[in-house]
């Protein structure tokens, strides 16, 4: 089949050369034979006048296919030096010397893809290689030559320089009627790659850009992207891994796609700057999920206005954005499933959290939000008075510099709302009040595990244990000093109530209660018993 493709190709390229574009240069089934002009008996065109893609460097270099196969839908060309074009079908090709330069000067005909998938790479080999010219004449140069842009099909570019660490600049890619995946991986861990081509197009289909410039350590600059429109999984991965990179360029869409813009800049480790807000009102599911996550020099995040969230919207934005010291502004006050989910985990630079008003949460909303985060002094206010699964799971987990926990109104909890919630917040003295006479399993399981500073519990005030709803509370509370005897030191009576007819506890629902805690009494408590703490410690009401 793709022989016919190929023969019907090159009737269409002879029909041209005698109809519309008379003198064209074409292959011919006998390769290297050219089209010449009869009042001249000689070649029409010469490499150079033709339009072409070409491959140069000061040392000699080959070029071919990674499975040496013509993977394309057309005809590609290459430039000996001769009067001769020659069909190139992936084999191994070697630069021609002009002057002090070596090149390789390729043109196609009716092509729509030249490389879908990661095996029908090209593979260069030789030093400080560059490319000029239009990646459309690879497509169709004659379409170009006619001033027009080439047909592009799905995925036509896709990983066509993956790996090339001796590329050091890249072609123009002026399209702005993209397609499907058109440029996915096209660059991808090409390390010495310093700049970027310029992307013009307004509209970016799915995973068009997606790990376009993946890995490539030298790249400083980022192109411009003007697009509003960007599909599913548009520039996921663009920078992944660009070491080098300083400044994000702006991102001026408002109609996103699902995961858009996630794990577009990971692992910049050289971005101090983001693009200064992130404009759309509706979000996606994923759509900045993980973008900036492990920018280790970036201090400031972009405005985001949106109060209009999706599922796992902000999920690990920031996350070890160890130099973050201002977090952006969050007004939503109806949450979606994980939308903050992981948002600031190990920003150990962050000390004042965002205002968070929203009092419509959702099943993980804020799920290890401020996880890691070693200099948060402060918790922002939670007013929610219903708490959702999972709500508030490891919310402020080891952040050890945390002095004051906030209130904690809710009186409707759900499956484990508050589990892990405060564990190794070492430097927290005071447990808020818990006002819920309900409680669900597993809801304060681990909630002040590891809390060696804090001095004052809540009264408890539900009746009813399910399981695991106590579960490792305090544990390792050092300063929690409890005792079965009322003593000068132990006076203040402390118990966990139960409904006097009630025959059955929950399992697991006070087991290591106040395992590893400071008094004689440790470990798991028996409901409706009365104990005694010590006169240093305190019940927040």
């Amino acid at each position: 089949m793709k022989h016919v493709k190929r023969a019907a190709t090159f009737l269409l390229a002879l029909a041209l050369c005698f109809g519309m574009l008379p003198g064209t240069v074409l292959a011919s089934s006998r390769i290297g034979e050219r089209v010449k002009d009869s009042r001249t008996d000689q070649p029409h065109y010469t490499a150079m006048q033709d339009p072409v893609f070409v491959l140069r460097s000061s040392s000699p270099f080959t070029l071919r296919t990674a499975n040496y196969n013509d993977n394309w839908d057309g005809m590609l060309e290459y430039y000996t030096g001769s009067p001769n074009w020659h069909i190139w079908e992936g084999e191994t090709v070697h630069s021609m010397q002009q002057g002090s330069q070596y090149k390789i000067v390729l043109r196609g005909i009716g092509n729509t893809v030249i490389s879908q998938d990661s095996s029908e790479r090209w593979i260069l080999t030789g030093t400080e290689i560059s490319a000029s010219g239009n990646i459309e004449y690879l497509l169709n140069y004659q379409t170009v030559l006619a001033g027009q842009h080439p047909e592009m099909g799905q995925y036509c570019f896709v990983s066509l320089f993956e790996g090339n660490s001796a590329l050091i600049s890249a072609p123009r890619l002026p399209a702005i009627e993209l397609t499907t995946g058109c440029y996915y991986a096209m660059f991808k861990n090409c390390t010495s790659l310093k700049k970027a081509p310029k992307l013009p197009a307004e509209i970016v289909p799915g995973a068009c850009y997606m790990s376009m410039f993946r890995g490539c350590t030298s790249l400083a600059e980022a192109p411009a992207l003007p697009a509003k429109t960007v599909g599913n999984w548009a520039y996921h991965g663009m920078f992944y891994g660009c070491t080098s990179l300083i400044k994000a360029p702006e991102l001026p869409a408002t109609q996103l796609g699902q995961f858009c813009y996630e794990m577009m800049f990971v692992g910049c480790s050289a971005l101090q700057e983001a693009p200064e807000i992130l404009p759309a009102k509706l979000l996606e599911l994923g759509c900045y999920g993980l973008m900036f996550s492990s920018c280790s020099s970036l201090k400031k995040g972009p405005v985001l206005p949106s109060t209009n969230l999706h599922a796992s919207c902000y999920n690990c934005m920031f996350s070890n954005c160890t130099s973050l010291e201002e977090a952006p502004e969050l007004p939503a006050t109806n949450l979606t499933q994980n939308c903050y989910e992981d948002m600031f985990s190990g920003c150990t630079s962050l000390t004042e959290a965002p205002d968070l008003p929203a009092e419509s949460l959702a099943m993980g909303c804020y799920h290890e939000m401020f996880l890691g985060c070693t200099s948060l002094v402060k918790a922002p206010e939670l007013p929610a008075t219903s708490v959702p699964h999972y709500s508030y799971i490891r919310m402020f987990y080891g952040c050890r510099s945390l002095t004051e926990a906030p209130e904690l109104p809710a009186t409707e909890l759900a499956l484990g709302g508050y589990y892990e919630m405060f564990v190794g917040c070492t430097s927290l003295m005071e447990a808020p009040a818990l006002p819920a006479t309900e409680l669900t399993e597993n809801c304060y399981m681990y909630m002040f595990d590891g809390c060696t500073s804090l001095t004052s519990i809540p009264e408890l005030r539900s009746t009813d244990l399910p399981p695991s709803c106590y579960n490792g509370m305090f544990r390792g509370c050092i300063n929690i000093k409890l005792s079965e005897a009322i003593t000068s030191e132990y006076s203040t009576p402390y118990r966990i109530p139960m409904y006097e007819d009630s025959l059955n506890v929950g399992e697991d629902a006070l087991t290591n209660m106040f395992q590893y805690t400071g008094g004689s009494f440790t470990g798991t408590p028996t409901a409706d018993t009365m104990y005694y703490l010590h006169e240093s410690n305190g019940i927040s009401q």
